[in-house]
């Protein structure tokens, strides 16, 4: 039987490989610094990069309290240009009925799911699936981008990290102005939903072709 708990623990999960698959996918990296491997029945591509990895697995680490609380709104991965434009932002946003919840967290965290585990990894799986064909629908980035990966919460800023520090307010891109936006998956999680999209800039520069 899994718990609830497991169910976090997969939600965590499948962030950190999230984030890998879109450095990969938008090649922030070199190719040569990602190892193939599989999850939920799907390759996947993993940064086996030390500092890269370390780094995202604190920032996902750092994520936990806010799930278990349902605090945890939003996650975000920016790709920002060498000249310091935003040019696009891969969101994972979650809906999740743990802060309405007028029971003990850890009744609910040892608790069965009303879906199984299979059930859960097959909607993943299909998740990845469809990040894979974003290569087709973006445009192509300039080389030597970067990311920035934030979180957003509903309620006052995130508790301190436990290896990351503390967390830095992240600029507003609400004022920016996107081309259109890409929906990847929707995903029902028994004590959350996640909704996965892209949205790319208005314009990325003239350099730029699909």
């Amino acid at each position: 039987m899994i718990t609830r708990q497991d169910l976090v623990n997969l939600l965590l999960d499948f962030i950190q490989v999230w984030i890998h698959q879109i450095l990969y996918v938008r090649e922030l990296y070199p190719t040569a610094i990602f190892e193939l491997k599989k999850k939920y029945n799907v390759p996947v591509h993993m940064a086996a990069h030390e500092q890269v990895a370390r780094y995202i697995s604190q920032f996902v680490e750092s994520l936990q309290p806010l799930v278990l609380k349902g605090n945890c709104k939003c996650v975000a991965l920016k790709i920002i240009s060498p000249t310091n434009h935003l040019l696009e932002r891969f969101v994972l946003e979650i809906e999740s009925a743990l802060w309405a919840l007028d029971v003990p967290l850890e009744s609910v965290l040892d608790s069965e799911p009303t879906c199984s585990l299979a059930d859960m990894q097959q909607e993943l799986r299909a998740c990845f699936l469809r990040m894979a064909a974003t290569r087709s629908s973006l445009s192509k980035n300039p080389p030597d981008c970067t990311f920035s990966l934030t979180v957003e919460t509903f309620t006052g800023p995130p508790a301190q990290g436990v290896e990351t520090g503390d967390w830095i307010p992240a600029e507003n891109s609400n004022e920016q102005r996107w081309s259109h936006l890409i929906p990847l998956k929707t995903i029902p999680m028994d004590l959350f939903k996640i909704n996965v999209f892209v949205m790319e800039a208005v314009k990325k520069g003239k350099h730029i072709s699909r």
